[in-house]
C-alpha cells in the first residue's frame, strides 16, 4: 500500500512540475516569434572604377590613345536603406556638414557611377588636322560602365545603342540595369526587399 502511494505521489509532483513548465515553454515560444528579424548583412564591395580624364584625346605623333583614370570605389546596398536615405520633410537641400556618414558614402558612389557613365577614352587619338576625332572603333565605349556595374551585382545591364555611336551637341546616351536587394529597416525591425534600378547618363 505505502509502495502504491509512493508512486501516486510521484506521478503528482511530476504532473504538478510539467504543468509549472508549461507557461514557461509557451512563453519562451512566444517570445521567440516575436522577436524582431535578424538584420540582414550586406559586404560593403570594393572596386576599381575607370572614367575618362580630361586628357581623353591621346597623342597622334605618339600613336598613343585616350587614357582612362582609375580610382578606388565603395558599394553596399546598405546605401539604399530607409535610415540611411535622407528624408528631409522641409525640401530644402541639405548642407553637406548635415549629411550622415551613409549619405556621404551614397554620394560618393554615385559620382563614381556618374564618372563610369562617360565614354572610355580609349581609341580615342588626336589628329594632326582639325579634326578632334579620329575614326576608331567606337564599340567599347561603354566598358567601364558596364564593369562598375557587374562589380556592384548588376545584372540586365543595357546600354542604349547611341553609347555606341560618337556623341554630338545634340546627342544622349544612358545605361540602365537592375539588381534585387535586401536590406534592414531600423524603424519597422525587418528585412525589406526591393529592386535597385541604376541608370547612368552621357
Amino acid at each position: 500500500m505505502k509502495k502504491k502511494i509512493r508512486t501516486i505521489l510521484s506521478l503528482v509532483m511530476v504532473l504538478v512540475q510539467f504543468l509549472a513548465l508549461l507557461p514557461l515553454g509557451m512563453t519562451t515560444a512566444q517570445a521567440a516569434q516575436s522577436d524582431p528579424e535578424t538584420p540582414v548583412l550586406n559586404k560593403t564591395i570594393v572596386g576599381t572604377v575607370d572614367f575618362q580624364s580630361f586628357n581623353f584625346l591621346g597623342d597622334n605623333a605618339t600613336g598613343s590613345d585616350g587614357v582612362d583614370y582609375s580610382a578606388t570605389f565603395y558599394y553596399t546596398d546598405d546605401y539604399f536603406s530607409p535610415s540611411a536615405i535622407n528624408t528631409e520633410a522641409s525640401g530644402t537641400t541639405a548642407d553637406w556638414d548635415d549629411l550622415s556618414a551613409d549619405e556621404l558614402s551614397l554620394a560618393s558612389c554615385s559620382i563614381d557611377f556618374a564618372v563610369a557613365s562617360m565614354t572610355s577614352a580609349h581609341g580615342d587619338v588626336l589628329e594632326a588636322t582639325d579634326r578632334t576625332w579620329d575614326n576608331s572603333d567606337y564599340t567599347d565605349k561603354d566598358k567601364n560602365i558596364k564593369a562598375f556595374l557587374t562589380t556592384c551585382g548588376f545584372t540586365n545591364i543595357e546600354p542604349s545603342a547611341t553609347m555606341r555611336i560618337r556623341p554630338t551637341n545634340d546627342s544622349i546616351a544612358y545605361t540602365i540595369a537592375s539588381k534585387p536587394i535586401t536590406v534592414w529597416d531600423a524603424a519597422s525591425g525587418t528585412n525589406k526587399a526591393f529592386t535597385l534600378v541604376a541608370v547612368g547618363i552621357r
